[in-house]
């Protein structure tokens, strides 16, 4: 046991030994994508456009209630078979309406992630100059790091790189 014990410690000293030249940093690409110029103003063109969405669904989910409404008014005055044929048209609706919903929000987050993977795109030249000329081994995702000393967390920096280089 006392061997494995030693064997343990002198393998955790020569990898702790073989990292000591190598530059590790952090980033917060989150913090980078949302606080940037050009990361603001997507963020702000995603907002409208939900805005928009939502505007849109909750108008026809409306028109749609008003008529289920309209139904229940009418549902004493109507001969079964038109009250029938009225909530199946109904029926049919809603279903078309929940499909346009479903396609709405896919279409949205198709046009989210091609928008966040273009941006990425602009900025991986950036973070990759900055990485090389500061000769650093490696950059981490901050969300995977417990902690850290704030010296190695280059997120401001590459911040200002990125708002000076992306118009």
């Amino acid at each position: 046991m006392k061997l494995f014990l030693k064997i343990n410690i002198l393998i955790l000293i020569l990898i702790n030994t073989s990292f000591a030249n190598d530059k590790i940093v952090f980033l917060d690409i989150n913090y980078v994508l949302s606080n940037s110029e050009k990361g603001k103003l997507i963020l702000k063109q995603f907002d409208e456009k939900n805005k928009k969405n939502i505007l849109e669904l909750e108008k026809k989910e409306n028109i749609l209630k008003n008529k289920e409404k309209d139904l229940e008014i009418k549902k004493n005055i109507l001969s079964e078979n038109e009250l029938n044929k009225q909530i199946e048209d109904l029926k049919v609706q809603i279903v078309q309406f929940k499909k346009e919903k479903d396609r709405m929000v896919k279409e949205f987050n198709i046009y989210k992630k091609k928008e966040l993977s273009s941006l990425m795109q602009e900025m991986n030249p950036i973070i990759s100059e900055y990485v090389k000329e500061k000769s650093i081994d490696l950059v981490l995702d901050k969300k995977n790091i417990l902690i850290g000393k704030t010296s190695y967390d280059i997120t401001e920096n590459i911040l200002e790189l990125v708002n000076t280089k992306l118009k």
